[in-house]
């Protein structure tokens, strides 16, 4: 009959393929290799490769830097502020820094207080005058240090309770600290004089507390392991651009929770930069 030659054809094939079985498995067989081909084409569209490269969520956050020429040199927060830009954040600062200013300065600048309250700010970084922390005896920095870094965290907290404040620990001199080399002899060469900036911004965020952005230690180490890199300008005291970077990165890993490797070189020397980012990262793991 025709409709049994039919059906005979339609058959012809999975009868080759599965050989000899009844109608019933075979029809359960091409079920379960169906299904199997859905599930299958399901993971591959919705499971996400291991290989496929995963994008942190932009974030909005604002700063407040308070300083001197350390943080104004070659406009530091600006500089973070385009590191964030081209790693798709953003990123709102002001700048309160006057050449030679200390915590104590600003904790009765009227200037400073009023930016320090015009914004609920993210954070807001602290910046003692660059020689104070090395010179000052203990006794000095409980009396002349410490009292205005945690008069300016209260107005910190009182703008924005849940603002986090940043020390900035800088470096040091770049042949050591000459005016003060007489008095206290550990300041004479560079080693030295890091170490006891180090040692005393480390005691204050203790104090206050406060969090470090450890500019110094990652400073210290470029130094030691790439002199080549020039992380001064001619007076052996102030940022060149390649110290300002180093700042920025660091700046930019704690205000966005990223990585330093992962940030562009701008305008910079792109292997000088790639050591310098490397350097951060690690400085920042020890933190």
């Amino acid at each position: 009959m025709r409709g049994v030659e039919k059906s005979s054809s339609r058959t012809t094939f999975l009868d080759a393929l599965l050989g000899p079985m009844s109608k019933t498995t075979k029809t359960s067989l091409v079920l379960a290799a169906t299904t199997a081909v859905f599930v299958l084409v399901g993971a591959l569209t919705f499971w996400p490769s291991a290989a496929a490269p995963r994008t942190a969520p932009a974030k909005h956050v604002s700063a407040l830097f308070i300083g001197n020429s350390y943080s104004s040199a070659n406009d530091l927060p600006r500089v973070v502020s385009q590191i964030a830009d081209a790693s798709g954040h953003r990123l709102d600062y002001d700048l309160a820094a006057v050449g030679g200013y200390r915590l104590k300065q600003h904790a009765a600048d009227p200037r400073t207080i009023a930016k320090i309250s015009a914004k609920p700010w993210d954070f807001v970084v602290l910046q003692e005058q660059s020689q104070v922390p090395a010179i000052s005896s203990s006794a000095e920095k409980e009396k002349f240090l410490t009292p205005f870094a945690k008069q300016l965290q209260s107005m910190i907290r009182q703008a924005n309770p849940a603002a986090r404040t940043v020390l900035f620990e800088t470096w040091g001199k770049e042949n050591g600290d000459r005016d003060f080399c007489p008095r206290i002899p550990e300041v004479c060469d560079y080693p030295g004089d890091q170490a006891r900036i180090t040692a005393t911004y480390r005691q204050l965020a203790v104090d206050l507390p406060a969090e470090i952005a450890p500019v110094g230690e990652a400073w210290a180490e470029v130094r030691q392991t790439h002199p080549e890199i020039e992380l001064y300008q001619s007076d052996g005291s102030h940022p060149s651009m390649l110290g300002t970077y180093l700042a920025a990165c660091v700046f930019y890993a704690v205000f966005f929770g990223g990585r330093a490797t992962d940030v562009g070189s701008l305008a910079l020397d792109p292997a000088q930069a790639k050591i310098i980012r490397e350097i951060v990262d690690r400085a920042l793991a020890k933190s």
